[in-house]
């Protein structure tokens, strides 16, 4: 996994909006907390409801995966759930 997509971004960097056409699994990314040397980690996978505003903010921690950000927190969804 590449260290740098687990990074939350400090500053807003996201340049594409869209709207989830359906509900969409999601890895939450945890921000960094006492022992884990300031790093963040992935948590729990949950689901984005189908209407949700995501904004795209940086590449996933593998080829198939986006960062995206909804309501300011931060998540991992494939590349394929997203819309045209």
């Amino acid at each position: 996994m590449r260290e740098e997509a687990c990074s939350i971004p400090t500053d807003q960097v996201g340049n594409r909006h869209c709207t989830l056409a359906r509900r969409i699994p999601a890895i939450a990314l945890e921000k960094s907390g006492e022992g884990r040397n300031g790093r963040e980690k992935l948590g729990l996978i949950l689901h984005l409801a189908g209407g949700s505003d995501v904004e795209i903010c940086g590449e996933g921690f593998n080829p198939r995966t986006v960062k995206v950000c909804h309501k300011g927190l931060y998540y991992f969804i494939l590349a394929e759930d997203l819309p045209e």
